[in-house]
């Protein structure tokens, strides 16, 4: 049984080309977890999965868009992402960070996120 120790020190970098986070990650045999951490404005363009994820909010406010509905997440809020949905998200006045989980593993940073095309690719956070 391991124990990842202080993930949120190990910080391996950006999270992905479509997020402004940092991040690091664990893969398991069924689920991967990542430690995120966005600085306030930091923001995520609109993408969606193949798989499912969750994120779960540690610390600050998080704006977020799923298939164009706008709901806020506060610390101690569980957000779910089922596979196929179009979102997006956008840190508020303050540092955030989370938990995000992606279910099947996929240890390959390769194929992370599809950007949708047509309307469903433009942001509904950031107009403009």
């Amino acid at each position: 049984m391991p124990i990842y120790r202080n993930l949120a020190a190990q910080n391996q970098g950006k999270a992905a080309d479509y997020v402004t986070a940092d991040a690091a990650w664990v893969d398991g045999a069924h689920t991967t977890i990542g430690y995120f951490r966005m600085e306030a404005g930091g923001h995520s363009n609109p993408h969606y999965h193949h798989d499912e994820q969750f994120l779960y909010l540690l610390k600050g406010g998080l704006r977020v868009a799923v298939e164009g509905e706008i709901l806020e997440a506060a610390p101690g809020d569980l957000v779910q992402f089922r596979p196929g949905e179009v979102h997006e998200i956008m840190a508020l006045d303050e540092p955030v960070e989370l938990l995000l989980t992606r279910s099947p593993a996929r240890p390959s940073l390769e194929v992370l996120a599809v950007t949708p095309e047509g309307e469903k690719a433009r942001s509904v956070l950031r107009p403009g």
